[in-house]
């Protein structure tokens, strides 16, 4: 006999057979609680409480108990990935797994000064010609829908990647794609509706119609690209990481294929931009085509900010690009009070004063951390001696989900702060970072303090204090005036290529003079990394007295 799960506050209601995960019965319904691991209780990120007596759950596991601890369970918490069902129950999601409910904000698209290039030609004889580019983001799937006659950008958007559903990283994801019986099809699925979502928000209430559009062009990382392709996994799953295809596809909307087709006309041209090589994706390298560093006589330093950090370093005769996992800290995930850069997000925090200040998106209550907030928080408690060169949390004031904590003083009763795991998490992260740009830079024969601009890509790039970012060392003590904010570079290289084919060839030229470095094997990387491990850094030279 079947049960019913009714989800609150909600109030989603799904049928499932006994025995079945709470999460999986979420996923059956869309509804992304938060969760960064395999769902094997690893993160502890799941959280629910039910509303009825425990005998409709399964009996409390060892990982639980584990994870969650005395104060949580006495409060009825479980963990979503190991909670079985065994009959009609109630579950409430609190706070923390109503983070990702919040809904984005459109996309803001900057202009792009195209004067000289040419718009294409190539639309026939229809009489509107639109085309879309698409930012296959792992968080967040942008759109931008252009006029192609005139290049003129006549709507963005954003919706979330609804493949949270199964994982907040690539990893995550793409073990689950290996492992999982329908897996691959599943997370293929899923992204489509994604993108239907998106095309809708793209097209709804305007004269445009889906037969208007001839041309979308797809730029992503290794993963979004094979993951919407329906190519296997399997390889980047293991060492060497190698992807399937590199190469760049023009194909049709009718020979995607799938069981969820794209809401456009069967002959749309669909055109997935290439792969720069291992977990370097086609999305850096519509960035650097955004950016115009092909043309820089200069060293340059690309810096795409996000649970898969890309980073490149050169100048118009020669680049070196790489990947680095910082893990989901940076976009607010494997952070107890993390969330991500939406509505009432902490993305500023002021420690100076007597009195805790903080600023929200949208002005909204605090109801976390996102990335840029989190960074905020460490260098005040970093500059105020809270926290040690090492990592360690000094003056610790309370307890979050009984781990030592520093707890903002916030009226009102959610508890946020930084946990001494948190700090970790932005350690490590900040150094795989810092410690890649590092290697780059010795490979090419320069030291970083030689880099004359720096561009920092990404939602995250976008918000990010800089000098904050400087004060936990994930930058060297750079002048303002040397970095850049490019916000969605790589969706506007994406755009650049839909509206132009001089700037299509432009492309293939930025690709031509990339060298691909793999840190997992670089004799270097893991010296710099040990370094780039201290706040912020074990050798000061590059940041001030």
């Amino acid at each position: 006999m079947n049960c019913e799960i009714r989800f609150l506050p909600m109030d989603v209601r799904v049928t499932v057979s006994p025995g079945t995960t709470v999460l999986e019965g979420a996923r059956k319904v869309g509804l992304p609680i938060t969760f960064l691991c395999t769902g094997n209780g690893a993160c502890g990120k799941c959280l629910i409480i039910s509303e009825q007596k425990t005998e409709a759950l399964s009996q409390l596991t060892v990982s639980e108990k584990l994870s969650l601890g005395t104060e949580l369970i006495a409060k009825g918490y479980r963990l979503a990935c190991l909670t079985r069902v065994g009959r009609d129950v109630t579950i409430r999601i609190p706070t923390d797994g109503l983070r990702a409910w919040v809904p984005l904000a459109k996309e803001s698209a900057k202009v792009l000064d195209l004067s000289s290039y040419p718009p294409r030609r190539d639309y026939g004889t229809s009489k509107r010609a639109l085309g879309i580019a698409v930012d296959l983001g792992t968080t967040t799937l942008a759109g931008y829908l252009h006029e192609l006659k005139d290049q003129t950008l006549l709507r963005s958007a954003a919706v979330p990647n609804p493949q949270a559903l199964y994982g907040a990283d690539v990893l995550t994801r793409i073990n689950y794609g290996v492992n999982s019986t329908d897996g691959l099809r599943e997370l293929r699925e899923t992204l489509f509706h994604g993108l239907n979502e998106l095309l809708i928000t793209l097209l709804q209430g305007s004269s445009w119609q889906s037969g208007d559009v001839l041309r979308i062009v797809i730029v992503g990382n290794t993963f979004m690209h094979h993951s919407f392709l329906g190519l296997e996994l399997l390889s980047l799953s293991q060492y060497p990481f190698v992807p399937v295809l590199t190469g760049g596809l023009t194909l049709r909307i009718v020979d995607l294929g799938g069981e969820v087709p794209l809401l456009l006309e069967p002959t749309t041209l669909v055109e997935v931009l290439p792969l720069v090589g291992g977990f370097v994706g086609s999305d850096l390298l519509a960035g650097l085509l955004a950016t115009g560093v092909i043309h820089s006589p200069e060293p340059f330093l690309y810096m795409d900010l996000g649970t898969n950090c890309e980073v490149a370093l050169g100048n118009k005769d020669r680049i070196l690009v790489t990947s680095t996992s910082a893990g989901p800290a940076f976009e607010g995930g494997a952070l107890e009070c993390g969330m991500q850069a939406q509505p009432g997000a902490i993305d500023e925090v002021n420690l100076s004063s007597s009195d805790t200040v903080v600023r929200t998106i949208h002005h909204l209550p605090p109801l976390g951390l996102c990335g840029s907030g989190a960074i905020s928080l460490l260098a005040g408690l970093l500059k105020r001696g809270i926290v040690d060169s090492r990592g360690h949390l000094l003056a610790p004031n309370g307890l979050i989900k009984e781990q030592l904590a520093y707890v903002l003083d916030l009226p009102n009763e959610n508890k946020i702060g930084l946990t001494t795991t948190d700090i970790g998490e932005l350690q490590k992260a900040k150094a795989a970072v810092y410690a890649a740009a590092a290697v780059l830079a010795s490979d090419f024969g320069i030291s970083l303090d030689r880099i004359n601009r720096v561009y920092v890509a990404g939602a995250f790039g976008t918000y990010l204090p800089l000098d904050q970012a400087i004060t936990i060392g994930l930058l060297p003590d750079y002048h303002p005036d040397v970095i850049t904010p490019v916000g969605n570079a790589a969706g506007d290289g994406a755009r650049m290529v839909l509206v132009s084919e001089e700037l299509q060839q432009e492309l293939g030229q930025v690709l031509s003079k990339i060298e691909v470095l793999n840190m997992g094997e670089h004799p270097l990387f893991m010296n710099e990394f040990i370094k780039a491990m201290f706040f912020p850094h074990e050798d000061l030279h590059w940041f001030g007295p």
